[in-house]
C-alpha cells in the first residue's frame, strides 16, 4: 500500500504601508507660510491573506499558482512647497519614480514546528497594472521575482520612472496593480537551496503548515534622494 502523507503550505501576506512625507494629496501650490512635503503611500485593496494548500500529486509536481490574488493602490505625490527659493523644502527632492519590491523580514518560512522552514525562494511573484497609469513610463519584471528578506537583490517587481521630470502624481482609487503568485512552480529561481517542482525535493521538505510575513515596500526616487537599503 502506497501512503500519500498530506502537507499543507501557507503563508500569510499582511498589508505594509511605506508612508513618505506629510501631504495626501498635496495643496498645490501650499497657502503661505505651509510647507507641503512629498509622499507615496501603497494601499493594499484586496488580498492581504494568501493561502497555498497543497493536497495532490499535480500540486506537489506543478505547484500553485494565483493570478491577480493582491490589488494595491498606489499614491505618489510630488508638491509644490513653500520653501523659499525652491519649490521643495529640500532642494533636489522633486519625485522622479519610484520601485516597489517584493520582500519581507523574514529569514525563511517556519512551520507550525519551529524545526521546519523553507527558503523565502520557494515564493515568487510578477505585477500587472490592474487599472489607470495614464501617461506613465510603467516597467514591469517580465520574469518572476523570488521572495527576499529586506534588502532584498531581486530587483523591483514595478517600477515607474520619468527620468528628470516630475513624475505624474498617482492616487489610491485610480492607479492600481495586481499581484500574481507562484509556489513551489518550476522553474524557479536558481540557486534556491529547495528544488521545484516539490515533487523533486526528496528529503528537502517536511510536511508542516509553513508562514511567512510579506511586504511590498516603495521606495520614492528623486533627483537626489537615496535610500541605502535599495
Amino acid at each position: 500500500m502506497i501512503c500519500l502523507r498530506h502537507s499543507i503550505f501557507v503563508f500569510a501576506l499582511f498589508s505594509i504601508n511605506q508612508a513618505f512625507g506629510q501631504c495626501s494629496p498635496c495643496n498645490d501650490p501650499a497657502p503661505v507660510g505651509i510647507i507641503d512635503f512629498n509622499s507615496a503611500r501603497i494601499s493594499v485593496l484586496a488580498g492581504s491573506s494568501v493561502e497555498f494548500n497543497f493536497q495532490t500529486i499535480d500540486d506537489y509536481k506543478n505547484g500553485i499558482s494565483k493570478t491577480n490574488s493582491t490589488v494595491m493602490g498606489i499614491s505618489v505625490c510630488n508638491c509644490n512647497s513653500e520653501g523659499g527659493t525652491s519649490l521643495d523644502p529640500v532642494g533636489g527632492s522633486t519625485i522622479t519614480g519610484y520601485s516597489i519590491y517584493f520582500d519581507t523580514d523574514d529569514a525563511q518560512f517556519t512551520g507550525l514546528s519551529p524545526s521546519n522552514s523553507l527558503p523565502l525562494c520557494a515564493l515568487e511573484a510578477l505585477a500587472n497594472t490592474s487599472s489607470g497609469f495614464a501617461a506613465s513610463a510603467v516597467t514591469i519584471s517580465n520574469t518572476k521575482v523570488a521572495l527576499g528578506q529586506i534588502p532584498t537583490v531581486g530587483g523591483a517587481i514595478f517600477k515607474e520612472d520619468n527620468g528628470v521630470n516630475v513624475i505624474t502624481d498617482r492616487f489610491w482609487t485610480t492607479d492600481q496593480i495586481s499581484i500574481d503568485y507562484f509556489m513551489g512552480v518550476a522553474p524557479g529561481i536558481g540557486g534556491c537551496t529547495l528544488a521545484v517542482p516539490f515533487i523533486d525535493a526528496a528529503g528537502g521538505y517536511v510536511p508542516d503548515s509553513y508562514y511567512v510575513t510579506v511586504s511590498f515596500t516603495l521606495v520614492p526616487e528623486c533627483t537626489t534622494c537615496t535610500d541605502v537599503s535599495y
